[in-house]
């Protein structure tokens, strides 16, 4: 059985999910311009704005095997353009020192 508190606090409880479901209800999307498939026009979409806290810095963002939504940030030193000059740079100094 439940107690006259509990039916009071379920009753208010579904009011608000009604009312939330009344708000979703009155949007009206019939007069914005829509292309040939169905979508939203480019123009009414909003614009996205640029951060200025974005980083210059590289990272990699790898899975942790065996857990459920856990990720791990590497950080990268160096790219992988200045990886391959390295190689390059370091294979002419050792045939400059064989030779």
């Amino acid at each position: 059985m439940m107690t006259q508190q509990e039916k009071q606090k379920i009753q208010l409880l579904m009011d608000l999910l009604d009312m939330e479901m009344e708000t979703y209800k009155k949007i009206d999307v019939s007069e914005r311009n829509r292309d040939q498939y169905g979508r939203f026009q480019e123009e009414l979409k909003p614009k996205k704005v640029e951060s200025k806290l974005e980083s210059d810095r590289k990272f990699k963002v790898v899975k942790v095997k065996g857990t459920y939504g856990t990720y791990s940030i590497k950080e990268r030193i160096i790219d992988k353009n200045d990886v391959d000059i390295l190689w390059i740079g370091g294979l002419l100094l050792i045939l400059a020192l064989v030779f």
